[in-house]
């Protein structure tokens, strides 16, 4: 039976139509507003220092690190230098070679984390240092107990002797983050492009054999923009962003709140649950810095309930 044709007898109905599905439409694309009291949620003061050149391939080697074989042997970076960062940044500042235009060589960073039945949220701020309108970088990557470098070295288990930059990188290299497991072949100077199959590349990411990141790029003089990846043999970005960003400078500080749903679909992307333990690691660029010059942190677990972690994400209801 030849089904029959909707006819508008006036426009009214089509008006209607079209503007109920555009109200759809944006509703679907509107950004979550975290509307719940963040004053209410406990803030983590972390150090982030200026980290030089130094490599996962540095952090491993005798010869180079006094600590290397506590790092081999399970111990965290956290286990020797807890409370020593801003010293640990003045003198690897003074030792690098990049010209920072961040003075000093550290940086404090307040981190709240919450969540609710659908997302995961997190809140950073920091001071506002450049007084020309330059943009900022805010990156976070994480993992979920499946990387070892991880644990003990939060995101310096993707950065390598031989990234653009690090002293073993040529002029022409290019190279971005990267994990260890994705190489067939890793010396003091680091994996290069000695990639596994493409086979073997999925399967790791099929495990969760991944850092997944989220970066804002945030300015005095325009809304932020937003992206997120993962990071296996290089640096991957999503097509689609799963993230809500809102960013502002508010009493001399930056804050800049993200959130995206405690699960996806999209592989490359991490399932927050109770009773996992993560590993997390942050990045400050200011002031249109590139590169290592940069602050970053050690890595701090994280769980979704109270527990032995360093971060403890509180669940909140959204009005």
């Amino acid at each position: 039976m030849r089904s029959r044709p909707i006819v508008f007898t006036t426009l009214a109905p089509l008006r209607r139509l079209v503007t109920g599905l555009a109200s759809f439409i944006v509703a679907l694309s509107a950004p979550v507003v975290m509307a719940f009291d963040w004053q209410a949620i406990p803030a983590q003061e972390l150090t982030l220092f200026h980290p030089g050149q130094i490599s996962w391939e540095w952090l491993l080697t005798p010869a180079d690190h006094p600590g290397a074989s506590g790092i081999r042997g399970g111990n965290t970076c956290r286990t020797c230098h807890e409370g020593q960062q801003a010293d640990i940044g003045t003198s690897l500042a003074k030792a690098d070679g990049a010209v920072t235009n961040s003075p000093p060589a550290s940086l404090t960073l307040k981190v709240q984390t919450a969540w609710d039945r659908q997302r995961f949220y997190l809140r950073a701020s920091w001071p506002v240092r450049s007084t020309a309108d330059q943009a900022s970088l805010f990156t976070v990557m994480f993992d979920d107990g499946q990387l070892t470098e991880a644990t003990r070295a939060g995101c310096w288990g993707a950065c390598h002797d031989d990234l653009k930059g690090m002293p073993s990188a040529t002029a022409n290299d290019a190279r971005s983050k990267y994990l260890v497991a994705s190489r067939s072949k890793v010396t003091r100077q680091g994996g290069g492009d000695n990639f596994k199959l493409p086979s073997e590349l999925a399967a790791l990411r099929a495990q969760g054999k991944f850092f997944e990141y989220w970066q804002a790029r945030i300015s005095a003089s325009a809304p932020p923009q937003v992206l997120d990846g993962y990071v296996l043999e290089q640096r991957h970005v999503h097509s689609q962003s799963a993230l809500d960003v809102e960013a502002r400078q508010e009493g001399g500080r930056w804050i800049v709140e993200l959130s995206r749903p405690l699960a996806t679909d999209t592989p490359g992307r991490k399932t927050f649950a109770i009773g996992t333990t993560y590993t997390l690691g942050f990045a400050v660029h200011e002031s249109s810095d590139t590169g290592r010059s940069h602050y970053v942190s050690f890595g701090y677990s994280l769980k979704l309930a109270p527990g032995s972690a360093d971060l403890t994400a509180i669940r909140v209801e959204q009005p």
